[in-house]
């Protein structure tokens, strides 16, 4: 039967494969259930009833039985780039089909947020949504740094050469094979050349077997974009060598991991060689496994065979075979590299006490009193009791000379305001506002669903007037509704990729430093070059959209006294740790748009795990785990046992310390498909990443298993503590940073603008050597970094 997970971008659905997946609910405290609504969304959900029929972001949803316990969801089937996720009676349409220029930039992965609603027979909700859980979707791709020296892990053994075959009963049996540096491929044998991957683990599913005319570099030129080939063949196994070929069924029990290569197919036909001439050919093999990194290949690699091709194997003169044409395309591929990271602003316990004023008040806005810590001095309402027919408190006063002289002395624009707990004793200070107050402060939980929902309706009502501000700052007339679908692309999934989930009540601040990145991504998802002539028209564009973000956010935060001039103080608020990130183009030619992806880990093998003379080795505090007396034989053992559950019961026991291998968690849930928009020579362009912790849940068996790791136990908060304070500190061995763009091919690329791809011809960018799209440093999480 199928096999489920808990873990949050765990699942991986290859858009190039089957796109089928099953999902399973359990129902708890959930009377009265009748049907189960699935979401499956772009953006985050932001778990409360709010507007929860029509999320931002929506793709997809269904019904199943209450009593069902699993559904189906086709992803092929979601309707990208349609759904607005509006409501409020205002109504975006698609305008699909009408922005025929409208080209997403591609995104080799991205993230979809799934979600199971429990509801009545009537629709309604019982209790709260949830946000459900995270799938990757997309392509795969390799793992680690392309660009890094290639190192054979693996022999490939050649037969010694295209002999005729031997016929064996049913079957027609190649040469065997066996290691060999020098292998030949007679033009005049019929049969193949074979090569077989000599002692490869079983883990290992997939081939690909790679000719060359010249040597294969020594460092970069690692699949999938290894130069100079003539020949490149993909093969899943077991390869069944066995395979058909040519009508024959070639067999060979005790070489299963061989292929096949009719080197006649693209050497020189025999009337076109004389004897003793031969080429050389190069060849190797890849071997691909699945990653414990969702969606990613890891790659090994054989040594190479040199395969002369001639007549016959005496050796005379040597001529080159032809390489394959090659065109430069001029464009190339930008860099990427992590500039800065700074740690999260952790959300204080009494938040909900912490407010700001954020606007001058006006006199009927001021209720109850408020105090001046410095000066002593209590400012109170401008009638008593707020009623005008109990007279004034400040009877020497008018209204316009009670706020501008005396309003500014307790509550000026900036001044911090502190509501404390309420207590019986406070009551009469509170006067008619006690109610009020001890209400607000009894059920925080209600308050942080209003703050959320009121939040989420804010960013609603912002992505009508970013669209609206699309259409009319657009700088190019024909290309309007281009400008409009990306621009409602981004707002409804593109951001999130930057973790700006429109859920927090600061969101507006988190914005700052994306608005010129949100600009440039929609401008060059709607096809619109930024020139000369243009500058000054995006410009604007940038400060419109800034000007609307601060205006959407330019109203009060829900507060004990619903005080209109009042918000919440951020210094009390969480704000995510975040990576600021520069994009750049050293080359002298325009680089193409792409993606990103983003990890943040913490990695340990035998060798870093244990304190020694040289490493402080794991430092994990089970304090939590269970309260026992320090030092006590107690307390010892549940150390021991907790250390169990960190280094093997997360990854399900799965990790072979023994044999070196590594154990690899999330610290921060994985940056997905960040976009990257296209750049002019010379171009530098920062944006900010914001991360999620990857533990969301109190205790570690309440949680998601490590993304890696699908049949692990559940990273809680104690989990993250460790790997973050108690080992991610500057100088340690455990917490890693690795960014890797993604682009199309260069052949992808030619048939995306439409152009001409001539097969047999090797595309290549320009100056791709001058920009570098992967990084992977070993740097600290609690505390911040330049590089």
């Amino acid at each position: 039967g199928a096999i489920y997970t808990r873990a949050s971008r765990s699942a991986f659905i290859d858009s190039e494969g089957n796109q089928k997946r099953w999902f399973a609910f359990k129902l708890d405290n959930a009377a009265g259930a009748k049907k189960v609504i699935w979401q499956v969304s772009t953006a985050p959900f932001n778990g409360f009833d709010g507007n929860w029929k029509k999320p931002i972001g929506l793709v997809g949803s269904g019904e199943v039985s209450a009593a069902s316990g699993e559904f189906q969801i086709d992803f092929a089937n979601l309707k990208l780039g349609v759904s607005t996720g509006i409501s409020l009676n205002t109504k975006i349409p698609d305008i699909t089909s009408s922005a025929k220029n409208y080209k997403p930039i591609p995104q080799k992965q991205t993230i979809f947020y799934v979600r199971a609603v429990p509801v009545t027979t009537l629709g309604q909700v019982i209790g709260d949504p949830g946000d459900g859980i995270e799938i990757v979707y997309g392509q795969r791709i390799m793992s680690g740094n392309p660009n890094e020296a290639v190192k054979a892990e693996l022999e490939l053994w050649p037969s010694p050469d295209n002999q005729k075959l031997i016929i064996s009963g049913e079957f027609h049996v190649p040469g065997t094979p066996a290691k060999r540096d020098i292998a030949y491929s007679l033009v005049t044998n019929s049969g193949f050349n074979f090569f077989h991957f000599h002692n490869l683990k079983d883990e290992y599913k997939h081939l690909i077997i790679q000719v060359s005319t010249k040597e294969f570099p020594a460092k970069g030129g690692n699949w999938p974009d290894t130069p100079d080939l003539v020949f490149e063949e993909s093969h899943d196994l077991p390869t069944d060598i066995y395979s058909r070929r040519g009508g024959y069924v070639y067999y060979d029990k005790d070489y299963p991991a061989t292929v096949a290569i009719d080197f006649k197919k693209f050497g020189k036909k025999a009337s076109e060689l004389k004897e003793g001439d031969y080429a050389d050919y190069y060849v190797r093999g890849v071997a691909l496994k699945p990653s414990i990194n969702p969606g990613q290949f890891d790659a090994i690699y054989t040594d190479t065979v040199n395969v002369k091709y001639g007549l016959s194997e005496s050796t005379i003169q040597v001529y080159f075979p032809p390489a394959p044409p090659t065109q430069k395309i001029n464009v190339t591929t930008p860099g990427v590299r992590i500039k800065r990271y700074t740690p999260a602003q952790w959300q204080k316990n009494d938040y909900l006490h912490h407010y700001y004023v954020f606007q001058e008040p006006k006199a009927d806005e001021i209720v109850g009193k408020y105090k001046n810590i410095a000066t002593g001095e209590v400012l109170r309402s401008y009638y008593k009791y707020n009623t005008p027919t109990l007279g004034k408190n400040y009877p020497n006063h008018t209204k316009e000379q009670y706020e501008k002289e005396i309003i500014p002395r307790v509550l000026s624009v900036g001044t911090a305001v502190y509501f404390p707990p309420p207590e019986k004793k406070q009551k009469e200070w509170y006067e008619q506002l006690w109610d009020m107050v001890s209400g607000f402060f009894e059920d925080l939980w209600n308050v942080v669903k209003i703050y959320v929902n009121w939040v989420s309706e804010t960013y609603e009502m912002l992505k009508v007037k970013l669209v609206e501000l699309a259409v009319k700052l657009c700088p190019i007339e024909s290309l309007k509704e281009e400008f409009k679908k990306a621009m409602e692309a981004l707002l409804n999934y593109g951001l999130m990729c930057l973790g700006i989930p429109p859920t927090l009540p600061n969101f507006d601040q988190l914005f700052e430093s994306g608005v010129d990145y949100l600009v440039s991504v929609a401008l060059t998802e709607a096809g619109i070059p930024v020139t000369e002539g243009n500058k000054y028209i995006v410009k604007k564009i940038e400060d419109e959209v800034e000007n609307a973000i601060k205006e959407a956010a330019y109203i009060s935060d829900y507060n004990p006294v619903e005080a209109p001039f009042l918000k919440m103080d951020p210094n009390y608020l969480y704000r995510p740790a975040y990576v600021d990130i520069e994009l750049y183009n050293d080359a002298s030619v325009p680089s193409i748009a792409g993606s990103f992806n983003l990890d943040v880990t913490f990695e340990f093998n035998k060798n870093n795990m244990y304190a020694s003379s040289q490493k402080v080795g794991l430092v994990l505090d089970h304090t939590n785990w269970a309260r026992t007396t320090p030092g006590s034989s107690t307390a010892i053992k549940n150390a021991s046992q907790y250390f169990e559950y960190f280094v093997y019961d997360l990854n399900g026991k799965t990790v072979k310390y023994n044999e070196n291998e590594k154990a690899i968690y999330d610290i921060f849930k994985p940056v997905k498909g960040v976009k990257i928009p296209e750049l002019k020579p010379g171009e530098k362009r920062e944006l900010r990443v914001y991360l999620t912790p990857y533990a969301s849940w109190p205790y570690g068996h309440d949680g998601g298993a490590p993304s890696r790791y699908p049949s692990g136990s559940g990273i809680g908060y104690l989990e993250f503590d460790n790997m973050y304070f108690k080992n991610g500190y500057q100088g340690n061995d455990f917490t890693h940073f690795e960014i890797q763009g993604h682009f199309p091919s260069p052949n992808e690329y030619k048939a995306s603008i439409g152009m001409w791809v001539v097969d047999d011809t090797e595309y290549f960018y320009a100056e791709a050597y001058k920009n570098n799209y992967y990084q992977r440093l070993k740097m600290p999480v609690c505390v911040g970094w330049k590089y």
